[in-house]
C-alpha cells in the first residue's frame, strides 16, 4: 500500500475554510483584507490555490468571481476543472488563454486517462501530464506516460509533491532525480519525506527552495539552520509568491537577484501596471523593489519605472508603519 507522509500546511485549515467560505458569500471587502496581508498574499499560488479547489467542484460562479475581482489566474482554475472533469468549463478558459499543460497536470492528477490522452493529442505535454499523474498517485497512468516519452524527473517531482513516498523511491532506483524528488517533496511540506530524501543523498539547496516555493516557514528555517542557501531559499519563495517570506530572507541576508529572477521567471501575472504595483509594494527591500520595477518595464507597455516605484514605496511605507491593507494604503494616499 502506497506510504503517505505527514503533510505541513501553508496556511491553516481555519484560514483557507475562512477564504473560502468569504469566496462562496462574494464578500469583496473581507476577501480584499485577507489577501492583502504580506502573509497572505501567495494565497493564488501552490497546492493550496482556492480556485483549485472551486474549479474541481465545478463552482463557475466563485471562479469567475476570483479571476474578475481579484485577477486570479486561469491556469489554476483550468487545472483544477480539468481535474474535477468539468469538461465545457476547462473548455472555455482554454479558449479565454488558459495553458492548455494546466489541463493536462489537472485531468491526469484525476486520473482521468482519456481526458489526460485527448489534451495530449491536442498539444499538451506529456511532462505536465506525468507529473499530474504522479502527483495523484496514478502509478499505471504515469509510467504509461513515461514509455510514450515523458521524462523521469518530472514524474518523480509530482510523486514526492503528492507524498507517495513508494513511489517516488521506485521512479529514483528506476534512475529518477533525487534532487527533483526532494524538491517536490518540500514544496508539498513533506517533511518525512523531504529528510529521507536528504539522508539519501539529496541536495540540501534543491530541498530548501521547494521548501519555500510551498511557503512552509518551519520546513524552509530548518533546512537553512542545517546549511542549506538561503539565495536558493529566497528564489523559491519569489517564485511561490510568499512575499511575507521573501522580505524576511532579504532582512536576514539572501541575495536580492535571487529573489528577483525566482519572481520574474514564475507564474504571477504581473502584465500590468496596477499588477505589478499591487506585487512590488509588499516588497520591504528597497533594492528589490527597483529591480523588479525595472524588470516590470519588459513585460508592461508605457511603464514609468520611477513613478511605479515611487508608488510602490510610498504603498509599503503606509502599510508598514499605519498597519493597513493595501486597498486601505491607496485610499490613504
Amino acid at each position: 500500500m502506497e506510504k503517505h507522509n505527514e503533510k505541513s500546511n501553508q496556511y491553516t485549515k481555519l484560514q483557507l475554510e475562512t477564504f473560502y467560505q468569504l469566496v462562496k458569500t462574494k464578500d469583496v471587502k473581507s476577501l480584499s483584507a485577507l489577501i492583502e496581508t504580506a502573509n497572505f498574499i501567495g494565497i493564488f499560488q501552490g497546492e493550496n490555490n482556492p480556485i483549485i479547489l472551486l474549479a474541481k467542484e465545478g463552482d463557475y460562479e466563485s471562479v469567475e468571481f476570483l479571476i474578475n475581482k481579484f485577477k486570479a489566474n486561469l491556469n489554476p482554475a483550468v487545472r483544477g476543472a480539468a481535474h474535477g472533469c468539468h469538461l465545457e468549463f476547462m473548455n472555455e478558459l482554454i479558449e479565454r488563454g488558459a495553458n492548455i499543460d494546466y489541463a493536462a497536470w489537472g485531468a491526469a492528477c484525476g486520473g482521468h486517462v482519456e481526458l489526460t490522452n485527448e489534451l495530449i493529442n491536442q498539444g499538451a505535454s506529456l511532462d505536465f501530464s506525468a507529473y499530474g499523474a504522479a502527483q495523484g498517485g496514478h502509478i499505471k497512468l504515469t509510467n504509461n506516460l513515461i514509455e510514450r516519452g515523458a521524462k523521469l524527473d518530472y514524474a518523480v517531482w509530482g510523486a514526492a509533491f503528492g507524498g507517495h513516498t513508494e513511489f517516488t523511491n521506485e521512479l529514483i532506483s528506476n534512475g529518477a532525480s533525487i534532487h527533483n524528488a526532494v524538491h517536490g517533496a518540500a514544496s508539498g511540506g513533506y517533511v518525512e519525506l523531504t529528510q529521507e530524501l536528504i539522508s539519501h543523498g539529496a541536495n540540501l539547496s534543491n530541498a530548501v527552495q521547494g521548501a519555500a516555493f510551498g511557503g512552509h516557514v518551519a520546513l524552509t528555517n530548518d533546512l537553512i539552520a542545517r546549511g542549506a542557501s538561503i539565495d536558493h531559499a529566497a528564489n523559491g519563495a519569489a517564485s511561490g509568491g510568499n512575499v511575507a517570506l521573501i522580505n524576511d530572507l532579504v532582512l536576514r541576508g539572501a541575495n536580492v537577484k535571487q529573489a528577483l529572477w525566482g519572481a520574474w521567471n514564475a507564474d504571477h501575472n504581473i502584465s500590468t501596471q496596477e499588477n505589478a504595483l499591487s506585487f512590488i509594494s509588499f516588497i520591504d527591500s528597497f533594492e528589490l523593489r527597483t529591480l523588479l520595477a525595472e524588470k516590470a518595464k519588459k513585460t508592461v507597455e508605457l511603464l514609468d519605472t520611477k513613478v511605479l516605484l515611487e508608488q510602490a514605496t510610498k504603498l509599503n511605507q503606509l502599510m508598514r508603519e499605519n498597519k493597513l491593507t493595501y486597498k486601505q494604503a491607496q485610499e490613504y494616499q
